[in-house]
């Protein structure tokens, strides 16, 4: 229910940024010709944009033909940086209105810019009230604009990002083993094949010694799965491929992912925990499953998925409190994917090395370095992390800003693979 009237919010709120928009530009000093204009262009971006909301619902609900990518990319940006940008603008706009408004002066008013008895003589100039309402009332197609061709320049493109993580007791025959993590692909409409080809690539070269994938491999769209294992298995790396599942696996059909995967011989881990050889010493790598039976799939349901591995962690039976970790039968390196970063808490309580995540997409829209809509949400968005657990073990947590995407637009949060090397603390 939350999700949809967050969902309906939006188109209602274009709606209300046109009817503001309207009657602003009926307030403006303009000639008539160009009112009129004004007023067309903006009716028609604000239909383009509503016509292409519209058609992306009926392509999901009725299975209809997609519209083309670029409308999708130009309404996805109004929607959810545009729009918000502008309403920002708006609001600084209003303010500044207040700011500037003083007590009227002695004798009788005078007419108001931009009134009918101004708009009868000739245009008046522009005061900075007119201004900065026309910068309000511009603000939507030029963002809209300059945002759709910042995410076109920027598609397909990504970093390699070098974190060094140390590790309590790490075994000499694993310093300075290599992973590479890779998370959050989306393959679909903005993760295409030329693309995937990039990804796997640039990921061999890493030559790393293992290469683990943190959910988010398909976008929607099940029948994606083929081209999914067909990438899976041309990542190549002497320790192979590990995996977990991510909540856009699992919107149209969880079943079929989880058993494509399986089939096709993949280490997909779903509440498992298995013994993985890196350069000849046995280490545990585990992996958490999205969700939980019989219920949506949009909560990650991390304590419950977690209490369920949990026994398999490093020798705990199920019977003592997380953090108390049976030490002698302890796996030399202990590395933990979960999609959601937040699994990392309860990974680390569990003396878990190190715990790969993915998801936020370090935030997708970032106003500065870790300022951002989505550092309300996540404790750990973007990067390395390494605290001490209760037993005063080093743990950490590598979050990607993923490698796709299922919105083309990045702020301050580019898309990366990450290229983690394990020395000893």
């Amino acid at each position: 229910m939350v999700f949809w009237l967050i969902f309906l919010s939006v188109p209602s709120a274009t709606v209300a940024w046109w009817v503001l928009t309207h009657r602003a530009v009926g307030r403006l000093p303009l000639a008539a010709g160009r009112r009129l204009a004004t007023r067309a262009a903006l009716g028609a971006f604000f239909f383009s944009v509503l016509s292409v909301f519209v058609w992306i619902m009926v392509e999901r609900l009725a299975d209809a033909a997609p519209p083309p990518t670029w409308a999708r990319t130009w309404t996805f940006v109004w929607f959810i940086a545009a729009l918000p940008a502008s309403l920002a603008i708006w609001l600084v706009t209003a303010i500044t209105f207040r700011a500037w408004r003083k007590p009227a002066a002695m004798g009788p008013p005078g007419p108001a810019a931009g009134s009918v008895a101004a708009a009868a003589g000739p245009p008046a100039e522009l005061s900075r009230r007119d201004f900065l309402t026309l910068t309000a009332v511009a603000a939507p197609p030029l963002l809209t604009a300059g945002f759709s061709i910042k995410a076109h320049v920027e598609h397909g493109t990504f970093q390699t990002r070098e974190h060094l993580v140390r590790v309590d007791g790490l075994p000499r025959e694993l310093e300075g083993v290599t992973i590479a993590h890779v998370s959050d692909i989306h393959i679909g409409r903005y993760t295409d094949a030329p693309l995937l080809r990039k990804i796997v690539e640039q990921t061999n070269n890493l030559r790393c010694d293992l290469i683990a994938l943190t959910g988010d491999l398909i976008d929607f769209d099940i029948d994606e799965l083929p081209t999914c294992v067909d990438m899976l298995r041309r990542f190549d790396a002497p320790s192979g491929v590990v995996i977990c599942e991510g909540n856009h696996d699992l919107f149209q059909d969880p079943g079929a992912f989880r058993y494509g995967l399986k089939t096709a011989g993949l280490n997909l881990l779903l509440n498992e925990s298995i013994t993985h050889r890196i350069r000849g010493v046995e280490c545990e790598v585990s992996g958490l499953q999205w969700g939980l039976p019989g219920k949506q799939m949009r909560a990650a349901g991390l304590k419950e998925n977690f209490g369920h591995l949990q026994a398999l962690l490093g020798g705990n039976d199920g019977t003592k409190p997380a953090g108390a970790i049976a030490d002698s039968r302890r796996a030399p390196f202990r590395l933990h994917l979960a999609h959601h970063p937040h699994a990392f808490e309860l990974a680390g309580q569990n003396g878990v090395d190190l715990t790969l995540a993915g998801h936020t997409h370090g935030g997708q829209l970032m106003l500065a370095d870790g300022i951002g809509p989505a550092s309300f949400v996540y404790k750990y968005l973007s990067g390395l992390y390494s605290e001490q657990n209760a037993a005063g073990r080093r743990v950490s947590c590598v979050v990607s800003n993923g490698t796709g995407n299922w919105f083309p637009l990045r702020l301050g949060a580019p898309a990366e693979i990450s290229k983690i090397t394990l020395v000893r603390a």
